[in-house]
């Protein structure tokens, strides 16, 4: 017997529960801008998968987005169902992830123990609580429990009457691909009964091979064992000094050694740590614990070893420390590499020891990454956000060091329009400029309350005397001017 549970929306539920109950937020696509998770109370105000972002905004302007690049959400996701699968652990032999909401439980062997799959199943909501929005089917065969989870039917059945039941279902309530449901509809099939008397030849050649071997493990016609879960990596390290150490200072040579060997399990598992939890024991067992924390994830030593610099200088251990423990429960997978061939790293790792560094001195509300938004009106195409869009990627903007100030430059193909705007636009005269460059239009969005639109130009401003004696003054200022649709002309920006 197998037990399947369905939790569709995982992530929202795992990272955002708070706003996940009480207000819309939805899960958008990092490249294509568009829904792959919603809310009850985003699709009540009628918001859909697959919409893209600005119908959602003009749908409920006031509902949460969170946009991640692929990367970061598969990462997320991954962590979320790690720990999903653990606390299943307890009550199943086989635990199984299938894909990311989904879990196959074997609840034959633990049947006598925990009971039946509908008192099984009570004891697990209990256990997940606050994640809510599970759905439960249990079959003699796993991908028959799968397809009645999956479409949402929470149903139990047992080996003498689970195929009478399959064969009476209307296949429009089934959780089938598009592109299957639309080959079904074209056949005319309407029960499930109808297309299991088909020959597997004629539903491989004329809806899809794989759906003809789903039917097969449907049915336990052939056998299908689900991959069995692993836990997830955790290292722990306990290490006794050789003499008492009285101060903070003292510790930083073991704390070294431990740091060293916990670097080398990460490479050797092809994995990175962003936090470090280091407990010091005194002789009456104390503990005082340390937490060194990067601002990115790092399989090396040195931005180790420079946190823990700053991390000492702030530990006062109030006895003398005997022992060190170091554990880290949460690994991500190694971040893909650039694809550029000519990138120096060297630019990279300036920008990790920065951050670092800033982490440790100001905390991690000290600096943040912009990221552009598809809004219509330059003032809100920005947003400062701690999430990293692509981490170690070329992103569409890089940071320098210049003079204690950090600067951002766009790509060349980004669009021409200065990086820094005036937080108010200023009402101007056009006659100390000289135009270079536009227009280039710009609509707002409805629900902005913006009905107009705005004509961009470049301009180079000369002033008054030099309008007069030279119109080609090459140490003018380049101003970012805009006419609205009354003919007004403002000032919203300057370029560098």
């Amino acid at each position: 017997m197998w037990l399947y549970l369905y939790c569709p929306h995982l992530f929202l539920q795992s990272w955002y529960l708070k706003n996940y109950q009480a207000e819309p937020i939805v899960l958008v696509d990092h490249r294509h801008h568009c829904v792959t998770d919603a809310s009850s109370h985003a699709l009540k105000a009628g918001i859909q998968l697959g919409m893209k972002l600005t119908s959602v905004q003009a749908l409920s302007p006031s509902c949460q987005i969170v946009s991640l690049s692929e990367h970061n959400l598969q990462q997320a996701m991954s962590a979320a169902m790690a720990t999903l699968s653990k606390k299943l652990m307890g009550f199943s032999s086989w635990v199984s992830p299938d894909g990311q909401d989904g879990v196959y439980l074997e609840i034959a062997t633990m049947e006598k123990l925990l009971g039946k799959g509908e008192v099984l199943t009570q004891k697990i909501q209990q256990a997940l609580l606050p994640v809510t929005d599970m759905h439960f089917a249990s079959a003699p065969y796993a991908k028959t429990a799968r397809l009645l989870a999956r479409s949402h039917m929470n149903i139990y059945l047992e080996q003498n009457n689970f195929k009478e039941y399959l064969q009476g279902l209307p296949l429009r309530h089934l959780a089938f691909s598009p592109a299957i449901e639309h080959a079904l509809r074209k056949l005319g099939l309407k029960k499930l009964n109808e297309l299991l008397q088909l020959k597997r030849s004629d539903v491989a050649y004329r809806i899809d091979p794989d759906l003809a071997l789903e039917l097969d493990f449907l049915l336990g016609h052939k056998k299908f064992l689900p991959t069995p879960f692993e836990p997830p990596l955790q290292f722990y390290l306990p290490h006794d000094l050789a003499c008492e150490a009285e101060h903070a200072q003292q510790l930083r040579f073991p704390l070294k050694h431990v740091l060293s060997q916990f670097c080398q399990y990460m490479v050797q598992h092809n994995v990175v740590a962003q936090r470090v939890a280091i407990h010091c024991l005194d002789r009456e067992q104390q503990a005082y614990p340390i937490a060194i924390e990067l601002a990115r994830g790092s399989s090396q030593l040195e931005p180790w070893l420079d946190m823990l610099k700053y991390t000492l200088e702030q530990f006062k251990p109030p006895q003398a420390i005997m022992r060190l423990v170091i554990s880290c429960q949460v690994f991500e997978a190694q971040s893909p590499q650039s694809d550029d061939f000519f990138q120096s790293p060297s630019q990279q790792k300036t920008v990790d020891g920065l951050l670092n560094k800033l982490r440790s001195r100001l905390g991690k509300e000290s600096y943040a990454f912009l990221h552009t938004t598809p809004q219509g009106l330059p003032e809100l195409q920005t947003d400062m956000s701690q999430l990293q869009a692509l981490p170690k990627a070329p992103s569409t903007t890089s940071i320098h060091r210049s003079h204690q100030t950090l600067l951002i430059q766009p790509l060349p193909n980004a669009p021409l329009q200065p990086v820094w705007l005036l937080p108010q636009a200023k009402s101007i005269t056009m006659n100390p400029y000289e135009v270079l460059h536009g227009p280039e239009r710009k609509q707002g969005f409805w629900w902005q309350g913006f009905y107009g639109y705005r004509d961009y130009y470049i301009a180079r401003y000369v002033g008054w005397a030099n309008r007069v004696n030279s119109h080609h003054d090459k140490q003018g200022a380049l101003h970012w001017l805009f006419r609205d649709h009354n003919n007004q002309w403002w000032l919203h920006g300057y370029f560098p």
